[in-house]
């Protein structure tokens, strides 16, 4: 191979690598320009949320702030001591009022018509709770005679445990007095939880027979 040859292939290669190269670049350089136009758009989009939300929090300040001036502006001011109650319909003394938040309903009023019925609803919904406790846990008592099901209410259970006369109806449970037929409200008897928990261990190792001597040795409470 004469050295004119070897001159040519070295030209043609290198020419070769350059084309290569400079092609590569023009390939890169739209890639390029994509991302950053991409980043560009996620940059502005990130800035448009960040202001609507700023634009929101301040829209939302001057509402709190226009509520507390008018409220202020329309609220009635105390004077000599005195203060409108709006159920009584008067001017009275201002120890008459809660002394927490200023409000415009006397002690009185806002046990009779706030505090009082709130106690009475909270009330009701702890004994109904209390009630549905009970409820399941018949229910559940029910598999340990193999009874597919009982035959007493929320309501069955509220009268019989009235029926005890006792001060804690949490401390006591309803089971059956015959064994061998469901808990209702012919067949019923009001026992201690811990008398309960015995009888029914006494029906699971024992049978109803050793069951119902257990129950006659108890001395429960019959529910008429």
């Amino acid at each position: 191979m004469t050295a004119a040859m070897t001159a040519a292939m070295t030209a043609a290669m290198t020419a070769a690598m350059t084309a290569a190269h400079e092609a590569g670049q023009e390939t890169a350089a739209p890639e390029a320009g994509q991302k950053h136009g991409k980043q560009k758009h996620e940059k502005q989009k990130h800035e448009k949320l960040k202001h609507e939300k700023l634009k929101h929090e301040k829209q939302k300040h001057e509402k709190q702030k226009q509520e507390k001036q008018k409220h202020e502006k329309h609220a009635i001011p105390d004077f000599d001591g005195a203060r409108f109650c709006r159920h009584c319909n008067a001017r009275i003394p201002l120890a008459l009022f809660p002394k927490d938040k200023r409000r415009y309903v006397c002690r009185q009023h806002a046990w009779q018509h706030i505090k009082k019925p709130h106690k009475a609803r909270v009330a009701a919904d702890a004994r109904r709770a209390l009630l549905f406790k009970q409820w399941q846990r018949c229910y559940a008592d029910a598999k340990t005679f193999q009874h597919a099901r009982i035959g007493v209410t929320q309501e069955d259970l509220a009268r019989l445990l009235a029926a005890a006369g006792l001060e804690d109806p949490t401390a006591m449970a309803a089971v059956p007095r015959d064994p061998g037929r469901v808990l209702s409200n012919d067949n019923a008897v009001v026992v201690p939880n811990e008398a309960r928990k015995k009888l029914l261990r006494t029906r699971r190792r024992q049978g109803s027979e050793a069951y119902t001597t257990a129950l006659a040795h108890i001395g429960a409470t019959c529910a008429t």
